[in-house]
């Protein structure tokens, strides 16, 4: 920051090889002085005559990352081609002078250093979501995702539901609608309680009050009052949200002519990763917001559990441990005949119920407790 004003201000007042001369040696001087006082917390020499030292074994103790590492080498570079080769480039082509002219790139410069500092705090405050929220000019916020389709009226029947409950947020049916086999297969799953749990907005059921909904349709003064949305979930982020509009006492309300068509994931390994997040990020809900989890949220993990403990015993000690697994994989099987509509439906859907249960499962019981630290508190 300091040579970004004495490059401003010193512009056609002394020469160039003055400059960097002055410069260089200023910075150096600097730097010994950081050493100097540093060298309290500093590793002490070894005075150990008898001890030789190789030059591999200095080294062999550190370690670095090479994308990181090679980032870090470009800012440098891209640092210096902004401020000192600017500072030339406005002298020896522009021909700008010192003084006051040079206000813009000095300002520009000290703001490029301060971001540098500040941004782990800004980002969250800044996000592109509240932003959005912030600079829209209507009193309704419709949230619409990359999978999901919204019927020509959905909007027109929303903001009529807002109006007749008086409801801080309104939605409807997550209606998953696939295009190959798999998708289909996915989507029987998604709109069964057998696959996702007895969710109206997964299966349906009468309009009312709801703890969450499928993506939403929001007063803005409510949203604004709770602080949005927390994009530090990565999942979940709807419920989260829709827990705090509760807790500030609003309603969140369920409509099922609020239908939205949504694209499953369109392979086993995307499926997988889904809900392995959800399993995952639902755990960190329970811990930020506690009591709210219910028995539904429960069962992936404590099927996970009992599965794995059954085939473990089942192989070290008795075949009789092999019960709870059998009944399970009996379980998938009538499922999946209740739940697909065709004979190709019906092959699929086992492999499909199985990745949407353990994934679950295996998120929420393996959430690391630094999950919910990163989102302990509001910024």
């Amino acid at each position: 920051l300091i040579t970004a004003f004495l490059s401003g201000f010193l512009v056609d007042r002394v020469s160039l090889h003055f400059h960097i001369a002055v410069l260089t040696a200023f910075v150096f001087l600097i730097q010994v002085f950081v050493i100097r006082s540093l060298e309290p917390e500093l590793l002490k020499a070894n005075q150990d005559v008898n001890i030789e030292y190789k030059l591999k074994e200095l080294f062999a103790g550190f370690s670095f990352d090479r994308l990181v590492s090679f980032g870090l080498i470009c800012a440098i570079f891209l640092e210096f081609a902004l401020s000192d080769w600017a500072t030339i480039y406005t002298k020896e082509e522009i021909g700008i002078k010192g003084g006051l002219n040079t206000l813009p790139f000095i300002l520009f410069t000290m703001w490029m250093i301060f971001g540098r500092f500040t941004v782990h705090y800004l980002l969250p405050r800044f996000t592109l979501e509240r932003l959005a929220i912030a600079a829209s000019r209507y009193a309704i916020i419709v949230r619409v995702d990359g999978h999901s389709q919204i019927q020509m009226d959905y909007c027109e029947t929303a903001f009529q539901i807002l109006n007749e409950t008086g409801a801080v947020n309104v939605g409807g049916i997550m209606a998953a609608e696939g295009l190959s086999l798999f998708e289909r297969s996915v989507a029987r799953a998604m709109r069964s309680p057998l696959g996702v749990g007895a969710s109206r907005f997964h299966t349906g059921g009468g309009a009312g009050e709801s703890d969450t909904v499928y993506l939403g349709c929001f007063r803005k003064e409510a949203l604004l009052a709770v602080g949005g949305f927390d994009e530090r979930f990565t999942r979940a982020q709807d419920w989260e949200l829709n827990f705090r509009l509760r807790e500030n006492g609003g309603t969140v309300y369920f409509d099922p002519r609020l239908t939205v068509t949504y694209r499953p994931r369109s392979t086993v390994q995307a499926l997988a990763k889904q809900y392995f997040e959800y399993g995952r990020w639902r755990r960190v809900v329970s811990r930020r917001h506690q009591g709210t989890i219910n028995y539904r949220y429960l069962a992936p993990p404590f099927t996970v559990l009992g599965v794995a403990t059954s085939l473990i015993l089942g192989t070290l000690i008795s075949s009789f441990f092999f019960i709870p697994a059998l009944v399970y994989a009996l379980f998938i099987l009538i499922a999946s005949a209740r739940i697909g509509k065709s004979l190709a439906e019906f092959v699929s859907l086992p492999l499909i119920l199985l990745t949407m249960h353990m994934t679950w499962g295996t998120g929420f019981l393996t959430s690391p407790k630094s999950l919910a630290a990163k989102v302990a508190l509001r910024p």
